[in-house]
């Protein structure tokens, strides 16, 4: 009798913290937009309304610059474009911005005087380098990750 209590003790033991690791190995795909705000002199700018689109599926996140100028939006991997927006600055408008699995992609945007209807567009490129981290890492395609030599315990893929 104590044995089996045992081993049904084991069992649950092993399912719960098996559980466990496949919940929290689940949860890295996301990334993260960051970065500050500044006007043409430099000087911060709290408060400013910001609209992250991912430009595959049209999802728009919002956020709000904190009173120190910084911004910081968890998104899925992706395409994206900020728009940030305040009166007396000319619309700011940031393309192409990459973002890739688990990965902290830095955007900071400079406000240019102006009126609203003025827009001012900038292509973002992916940085070759990440000062924020000190991590080395690459992406993988799904076609390059189809092609890997990953062997199944039963010889498949």
């Amino acid at each position: 009798m104590k044995r089996s209590s045992a081993l049904t003790c084991v069992v649950f033991s092993a399912a719960f913290f098996l559980s466990a690791t496949c919940t929290v190995l689940g949860q890295g795909n996301l990334g993260a937009i960051t970065g500050t705000v500044q006007d043409s002199s430099g000087a911060v700018v709290p408060d400013l309304p910001l609209t992250i689109t991912n430009v595959e599926t049209g999802v728009k996140w919002t956020a709000t610059t904190s009173s120190a100028g910084y911004y910081r939006v968890a998104v899925p991997p992706g395409t994206y474009r900020l728009e940030a927006q305040k009166q007396g600055f000319k619309t700011e408008v940031v393309d192409k911005i990459l973002v890739p699995v688990a990965q902290v992609v830095t955007v900071d945007v400079t406000l240019q005087l102006g009126n609203q209807s003025q827009t001012v567009e900038v292509n973002s490129a992916a940085p070759l380098l990440t000062p924020s981290t000190a991590e080395v890492s690459s992406a993988v395609s799904s076609q390059e990750f189809e092609t890997l030599p990953i062997e199944v315990g039963d010889g498949g893929r």
